[in-house]
């Protein structure tokens, strides 16, 4: 049985067919999951009135096939910095298990630069971290991408590039070292308990109530320093390495949203999507399967991601 709060229609569950791709059981599944997720990320933005916007193939989804595209196996939202804060702030009070508001603060090791909204009972992990054996969650998630103002004059604009860059690059060597290095196995029985205390004290939230990865909290700093300036042109998502052209946004184009039909629920389009998303995937009407950005994902929905460790 799926770990969904969720009333699915019936027959959701069963295969079909769609723009001649067959959609299998398990993908459903998959997508159930998903949907559940979004849905309770919807009665939470809702609550505290909080704006968000479609992202990506799930922009393409929407509007292209009312929900998500045949092949494709993930939900991406994008929120403004000022809400994605506040969403920061009231996640621990409003995600109760098994759903879970992951950011590095909240679960040290994540290192994303994007916050992920999980599903503790399943299991969701990117096929580059399989054999790594992370410990932070990797339930089926939704990714919640931060769109940041950025500085007019180009010049500054690229030393902000160049700067985020560099902290996102050293915060995934942290939690590299961290999280995989720390806890490898150790022939000495000594050696494998001073890793195991090391890594207990990197995620002691004593030691560091804000998280160890110091890193990636610069980033955040240098990705938000324009916060308060909403009258720039452009808007970007600089979480993403490495960082691509087609991130950086008009901001009118996200100066209101249209509703599209999203499977059984309705997800807001940003009023510029055309433009968007012609910038990114060229003719983006014709439908083409192309790979997923994660490249490759091990699902379970039915099986939590403690059962793989």
């Amino acid at each position: 049985m799926l770990p969904i709060k969720m009333k699915l229609p019936d027959h959701f569950l069963d295969e079909e067919e769609r723009c001649g791709f067959t959609v299998s059981p398990k993908m459903k599944k998959i997508w159930a999951v998903e949907l559940d997720l979004l849905h309770e990320f919807q009665r939470v933005c809702k609550k505290y009135n909080l704006k968000y916007f479609t992202d990506s193939g799930t922009t393409i989804g929407a509007v292209r096939h009312n929900g998500f595209i045949p092949w494709d196996d993930d939900i991406d939202l994008a929120m403004f910095r000022e809400d994605y804060k506040k969403l920061c702030q009231i996640a621990p009070q409003e995600f109760k298990h098994p759903y879970f508001f992951q950011t590095e603060e909240s679960d040290p090791g994540s290192a994303r630069g994007h916050g992920q909204i999980r599903n503790s009972l399943t299991t969701g992990i990117l096929e580059s971290e399989r054999d790594l054996h992370y410990r932070f969650n990797q339930g089926i998630f939704i990714d919640i991408f931060v769109l940041d103002n950025t500085p007019d004059d180009r010049q500054v604009f690229n030393e902000q590039i160049t700067e985020c860059t560099l902290f996102r690059e050293k915060a995934n060597d942290c939690r590299f070292y961290t999280e995989h290095f720390l806890l490898l196995p150790r022939w000495n029985f000594i050696a494998r308990a001073i890793n195991f205390i090391k890594y207990k004290y990197y995620h002691s939230k004593f030691f560091f109530p804000h998280g160890y990865n110091k890193f990636l909290y610069e980033y955040e700093k240098c990705a938000s320093k324009y916060v308060s300036d909403n009258t720039t042109k452009y808007i970007t998502n600089l979480s993403l390495l490495p960082y691509k052209e087609h991130r950086t946004r008009l901001r009118e184009d996200y100066s209101s949203a249209i509703e599209f039909t999203f499977e059984m629920l309705s997800l807001p389009v940003p009023i510029g999507y055309d433009r968007i998303l012609t910038n990114v995937f060229g003719n983006w009407k014709v439908p083409q399967k192309e790979p997923s950005l994660h490249g490759g994902i091990f699902f379970d929905p039915e099986k939590s991601y403690t059962q793989y460790r």
